[in-house]
């Protein structure tokens, strides 16, 4: 198999991407044709004819992903055609509010996630996603006796007698150091960090940390596995970002699944640590692996250890990096594989002659991941269905969204009290009626701008679309938003068809509201989604949804549409 890898493979690998894109072209290399390349440097002339000429199959991005670097990878998409399949490694995503709106335009052919949050984000944008951890060299990172731990304290000149707390990783803010000096204060205890080089370094802290006592160790170590082997704790403070994904890179602490954690592990040590990323979803508590909140790590770092209950070592042994590369390997030939030799679950002769289907539902529904099921499953039959992500990005309401929130919005906030932000809400827009008319109209048409482009375009050079939300949700948040009744709502729709396409299905994911909060936790308020699921059950009454129950597994969703499908009220001649 011939795979491009882009990472960054510069300078030594003391840092978790850069550690990650070495061993993962080391372990490919002898069983494929592997050709690596510094993200930074993919668009250079010299680079992209290499490329070209070498005729990957695979290329897979190591790092991120941020908006560049799926830029990035649409230009190769481009550049060298269809033939060749895109992966990305969501290892430590982050992405501005302003540029989340182009991901469904620029989503790979897999996203490889970690953390469960990052897993939801990228579904909700209409990518196919696949869980997939880093790996581990547990030959390296062993455990080893007292007589070992004792002679490699004293080659890194260590006290023999103290309880040893390591951390591994940068030495910044967002690595949230400073309950160290607490510990550092304890007579039995030496706290130990090691400091990776390639980022920049906070000085000013790094200052503070020697000042204390604590042993900074901040250079290249060729043989990092013995400070763990040193240690008796390691320690992991670092924090989740408190809403969805990080909007800018200083919000980022550490890569999703951290792999200083799994090399402590690995060495057997105890870990304590935040259920930070994607721990929580690998490991349970328990055997020496402790989950804490923050302000409780420094007391469970002092609790005595108990050795007899000690095996986290055994936690992460599926995670060696030889089981992990298999692992991949099969990720990558079968999706190379996904368009050839498989058996479609509905055949042409039965698929319904739509050209607009839609799917809309309260958020936590799961209408993302049933509208890029299907749309990838009815691909098989028809080449011409694509899926297209219509949420609403505010473009002209822009500046006037942003100096409400700045202005008469500036004491509310809808994450921390929903129904004060959202009584102010309607309260503004019963004072100020034509401001609010303005408000609605500059939505409506915003809106109507942007599925021109993403529908009607489409439809005209012959594509059939699986829609992912649509007027109807517009419809429900502007008319809420304004403070109006569901006959407006209804007003809002009607128009909307004078100018647009109406779906010939529409598809509504119904379920209770609680099940839906529980799914996600970037949702306001139980409230929102109450009031949201009334409207859309009172619009199905005029505009004929069909109805399917969101508490079903995914899996029995998709099937219900394809038996939808094929029903004979859905037979239509392919003449709208």
């Amino acid at each position: 198999m011939r795979i491009c890898l882009l990472g960054d493979f510069s300078g030594t690998p003391d840092e978790g991407m850069k550690n990650i894109s070495l061993t993962t072209y080391q372990r490919l290399e002898p069983q494929h044709e592997v050709m690596q390349i510094n993200t930074r440097e993919v668009l250079q002339i010299g680079v992209l004819k290499t490329l070209k000429a070498f005729k990957p199959q695979i290329i897979h991005s190591l790092h991120g992903p941020t908006i560049r670097s799926l830029i990035i990878l649409k230009l190769l998409r481009l550049f060298l055609g269809r033939d060749v399949k895109f992966i990305v490694s969501a290892t430590r995503p982050y992405f501005s509010q302003l540029s989340r709106w182009a991901i469904p335009f620029l989503r790979p052919d897999l996203t490889l996630t970690q953390s469960e949050k990052s897993e939801t984000f990228f579904k909700d944008r209409g990518c196919a996603v696949q869980f997939f951890p880093n790996g581990v060299n547990c030959q390296k990172f062993s455990p080893v006796s007292y007589i070992e731990k004792q002679n490699l304290r004293r080659k890194y000149d260590l006290p023999l007698n103290k309880k040893i707390i390591l951390h591994v990783g940068h030495i910044k803010q967002n690595r949230k150091l400073d309950l160290f000096f607490e510990l550092q204060e304890k007579p039995a205890i030496q706290v130990v960090i090691v400091g990776g080089t390639v980022e920049q370094t906070d000085e000013s802290l790094k200052d503070r940390l020697q000042k204390a006592g604590i042993r900074v160790i901040h250079k290249y170590l060729a043989d990092i596995s013995e400070i763990y082997k040193a240690a008796d704790i390691y320690l992991f403070p670092i924090r989740n970002p408190s809403k969805g994904l990080p909007s800018r890179y200083n919000q980022i602490g550490s890569i999703d699944l951290p792999l200083s954690v799994l090399e402590a592990m690995s060495c057997n040590l105890p870990v304590i640590t935040t259920p930070f990323g994607a721990l929580p979803r690998l490991f349970q508590n328990g055997q020496g692996l402790e989950y804490a909140k923050p302000e409780e790590l420094v007391q469970r770092a002092q609790a005595p250890i108990d050795h007899n209950l000690l095996a986290t070592r055994d936690k992460v042994l599926s995670l060696d990096w030889e089981i992990v590369i298999d692992n991949l390997v099969t990720i990558y030939r079968k999706i190379q594989k996904k368009d050839r030799g498989i058996k479609p679950a509905v055949g042409r002769e039965k698929l319904a002659a739509f050209k607009l289907l839609n799917i809309i539902g309260i958020d936590g529904s799961g209408k993302t991941t049933l509208a890029t099921s299907l749309a990838s499953e009815l691909q098989q039959v028809d080449t011409e269905i694509r899926y297209r992500y219509c949420q609403y990005f505010a473009k002209l309401l822009y500046p006037i969204k942003l100096l409400a929130k700045l202005s008469v919005m500036r004491k509310t906030d809808a994450f921390k009290n929903y129904p004060t932000y959202n009584k102010t809400k309607t309260e503004i827009s019963r004072r100020y009626p034509l401001l609010a008319k303005l408000y609605a109209t500059l939505w409506f048409i915003d809106y109507l701008l942007q599925v021109c482009i993403k529908i009607h375009v489409a439809i005209l050079v012959g594509r059939r679309l699986i829609i992912d939300r649509y007027i109807f949700d517009i419809a429900v948040n502007l008319s809420l938003s304004v403070g109006e009744d569901i006959d407006y709502a209804k007003k809002l729709i009607r128009l909307f068809f004078k100018f647009s396409r109406k779906p010939d299905v529409i598809i509504l994911i119904d379920l209770p509201e609680e099940m839906a909060l529980a799914r996600k936790d970037d949702i306001q308020d139980v409230e929102y989604l109450q009031e949201r699921r009334r409207r859309y059950l009172e619009l199905s009454k005029e505009f004929g949804f069909t109805i399917l129950d969101g508490t079903k597994k995914p899996e029995e969703l998709l099937e219900a549409v394809k038996q939808l499908l094929s029903t004979p009220i859905y037979q239509q001649n392919d003449s709208k």
